[in-house]
């Protein structure tokens, strides 16, 4: 493909990706859906809009919770909830071991009994995870990634995974990512935009674009996003820091429509037409909130956020459904 060509199917993808919708950002209905009366914290929310996360009910020992529409599924003590995907199958730990939870039952997935954390599912239930602190993809079977340190942190619905790997020479985390092909896993590392030293890839939509942030130097964090562009055969990838929000900013989930949250210092965020929003004043009534982290965001543009509830002191769970 000549040069022009490419640069071209790159702004084309890097448009897509950072403007997101041509509309203005939506102004959002909020549910705080945990309990305000103990700390609990948002992970993920499914197309359906119930909202992964742990917590601590009664001032007891951690527990996973999925808060659907019906309510709050508790999965008992000692678990963790990562994500759940559109059937409402979760994922996370279960006394600290990689599980998933099928008819209401745990199963682990690290029959060795590692430490391992099991952090996203996918709709036919492929599973990105850690095992012995390795990136490994669980698909009724463990496949390891890679043989260096790192994360499995998502999988999209097309089973290409992201994560990130340590680098033996120099200790950096290197954002990957991992397509399956008919003799395995292929790894691709994703390049760093000018000045960063390390990166880690926390989401991903469907057509392969990723999100997650870089770390310079001077070790500030800046959100980030890598573009996907050339063939299905030969993709090509760039990264872009995303517009500054806050000394430091992280990118953690992103849609199907190009919409980005994520969080700074204090605040949750959303970065849409190649801008950044404070999430804090696109909500009709924070209902005595301040969100500070937006951590996911479905394809209806709802998210899942952590905020912090004056009247108790507690953090608690919300939920954000833009208004039509």
């Amino acid at each position: 493909m000549r040069t022009s060509n490419l640069m071209f199917v790159f702004l084309v993808a890097l448009l897509a990706i950072t403007s997101g919708l041509a509309t203005a950002v939506p102004i959002y209905d909020l549910e705080v859906v945990s309990n305000p009366n103990c700390y609990a914290f948002a992970q993920s929310i499914n197309d359906s809009g119930a909202i992964a996360a742990y917590g601590y009910p009664n001032g007891s020992s951690v527990h996973g919770l999925i808060y659907g529409r019906d309510g709050v599924r508790d999965l008992g003590p000692n678990t963790w909830a990562a994500d759940v995907n559109t059937g409402g199958v979760p994922c996370g730990q279960n006394y600290m071991i990689a599980a998933y939870w099928k008819n209401r039952r745990s199963v682990l997935i690290d029959k060795k009994g590692d430490y391992s954390v099991a952090y996203s599912i996918n709709t036919i239930g492929d599973i990105a995870c850690s095992v012995a602190y390795r990136p490994y993809l669980f698909d009724g079977k463990l496949h390891r990634l890679s043989e260096n340190y790192g994360a499995a942190m998502v999988v999209n619905d097309d089973g290409l995974v992201g994560g990130n790997i340590y680098s033996p020479t120099n200790g950096h985390s290197v954002p990957v990512l991992w397509e399956k092909q008919k003799k395995g896993y292929v790894q691709l590392n994703l390049p760093l935009p000018v000045g960063a030293v390390e990166g880690y890839v926390y989401a991903l939509d469907e057509q392969g674009n990723a999100v997650g942030y870089t770390v310079n130097a001077s070790y500030a964090v800046r959100a980030t996003v890598w573009t996907k562009g050339g063939s299905r055969r030969n993709p090509v990838y760039s990264a872009m820091y995303l517009p500054a929000f806050e000394a430091n900013s992280f990118a953690m989930g992103v849609n199907a429509k190009g919409q980005v949250v994520g969080a700074g210092e204090q605040s949750a965020c959303i970065w849409q037409g190649g801008q950044v929003y404070d999430l804090n004043y696109r909500v009709v009534d924070l209902k005595g909130c301040r969100l500070f982290a937006a951590m996911s965001i479905n394809d209806s543009g709802q998210i899942a956020c952590r905020a912090y509830y004056y009247a108790t002191g507690y953090t608690v769970v919300v939920r954000l459904t833009p208004r039509q």
